[in-house]
């Protein structure tokens, strides 16, 4: 996962208490006390909690960024559950986001924030899809590949079939060429959103399972 350190100028613009603000796509069962997914249900359940995020999502990114491994760290340095960028994590406040609070909460944070950036550029049922996009790829990819959708007649404000197909679009040298931000390996973040949506799909239907009486 790649946290550009693009999107950090903009992130720092956001305040703490603006996090207090709701994040759409969010259900109140979502806070669910019980562990059922892994093993960091409860720091993931805290932290989401304080910032008003499904922590079944955040789970779902957890899985797709490390696979629930405390201690992965990619080739491009990111470390942790939510392979936080130590840079991104410093930034947001963050010292060592090798460490597993911090790491949480910092990937926790920068999702949120990444929404609340997005809030007055996407409808509200997708500005998950969109921050998810952003948070795999940066934000400025995300700019360019919502622009270029208008050009091609794509709607710009939704990621499946139509975001999505002009992010792809980005590999190519003559739409990259003429991007603010230029390449992107765009088949990583379309194959990102579609995972941690799958996966978070697939927690909320364990957990309601679990929480089934037993006959």
């Amino acid at each position: 996962m790649s946290m550009l350190l693009y999107s950090t100028t903009l992130l720092l613009s956001f305040s703490l208490n603006t996090l207090a603000i709701d994040t759409p796509n969010i259900s109140s069962d979502s806070f669910a006390a019980q562990s059922a997914i892994s093993k960091f249900d409860e720091l993931i359940q805290r932290h989401a909690r304080n910032y008003r995020m499904d922590w079944l999502l955040v789970s779902a990114v957890a899985y797709t960024e490390s696979r629930f491994n405390e201690n992965a760290v990619s080739q491009a340095g990111a470390k942790g559950l939510l392979q936080v960028m130590p840079a991104t994590g410093r930034h947001l406040g963050f010292s060592d986001v090798g460490d597993l609070e911090s790491n949480i909460e910092a990937g926790t944070s920068y999702l949120k924030r990444l929404i609340l950036i997005l809030n007055d550029r996407v409808p509200p049922q997708e500005r998950v899809n969109f921050a998810l996009a952003a948070y795999n790829a940066g934000l400025g990819h995300v700019y360019d590949a919502q622009k270029l959708a208008q050009q091609i007649g794509l709607n710009p404000h939704k990621w499946f079939n139509n975001v999505e197909k002009a992010i792809l679009l980005l590999q190519k040298s003559e739409y990259a060429e003429k991007a603010k931000y230029g390449y992107c390996r765009g088949t990583q973040p379309v194959a990102y959103v579609a995972k941690v949506r799958a996966m978070e799909k697939k927690f909320r239907a364990q957990l309601a399972e679990q929480a089934m009486p037993q006959i």
